[in-house]
């Protein structure tokens, strides 16, 4: 039996999801750039929110998104926002290419469970914990003339612990090679930050 916990974090939430941010027409030009000089290997990694106010101009709200593509056999990367272009860098650690193509249709068919828990006064009932104000992380491929988009995964299904309840997903969860991607991605932009090369102030 499957009941539905719901945690709401905010009372107005105005969300702006049809609109196209300034770092998503950069990072569309920037890849329709890279394509025109015959690169067919690329990927993007973006980290944004559901239930978030968000603006079209350069703030504090804004919308990362990094760019990977590989070239002559080296793997370089990139990233856009709301307010600026940075430097382009060479990655050496660029497994997460073999990551893919090897695991290709595993990955994009497979489903992030939905995050559950019971109850500690209650462990016949589990329950689905829905939080309608979360970040995510959205992963797409650009190989050759065929782009995939992996599923749209909120960051609290990888979490061990949701307020103060365990998730009995975590174990399945985190075991998935979306999650290993995401985590192997998130290992890069930590470990090699980009400098501003130029501000794009709308």
């Amino acid at each position: 039996m499957y009941k539905i916990c719901l945690a709401f974090f905010m009372l107005t939430v105005f969300q702006l999801h049809s609109q196209q941010f300034p770092s998503e027409k950069q990072a569309e030009k920037f890849i329709t750039a890279l394509q025109e000089k015959g690169i067919d290997t690329i990927c993007t990694f973006k980290y944004d929110c559901v239930g978030c106010v968000r603006s079209t101009k350069c703030d504090e709200q804004e919308v990362p998104l990094y760019i990977f593509w590989k070239q002559n056999g080296k793997t370089y990367y990139t990233k856009r926002d709301n307010c600026s272009n940075y430097q382009i860098l060479i990655i050496k650690k660029d497994k997460f290419w073999d990551l893919y193509f090897e695991n290709k249709e595993i990955v994009t068919n497979e489903k992030i469970r939905r995050s559950r828990f019971t109850a500690k006064d209650d462990d016949k009932n589990v329950y689905l914990l829905e939080i309608n104000h979360y970040f995510f992380r959205e992963i797409s491929f650009y190989i050759t003339d065929e782009k995939k988009v992996l599923e749209k995964v909120p960051e609290y299904y990888y979490e061990k612990v949701i307020h103060d309840e365990k998730n009995i997903d975590f174990e399945f969860n985190t075991s998935t090679f979306t999650y290993k991607l995401n985590r192997t991605l998130n290992s890069i932009i930590n470990k090699r930050p980009l400098d501003v090369t130029d501000n794009t102030k709308g």
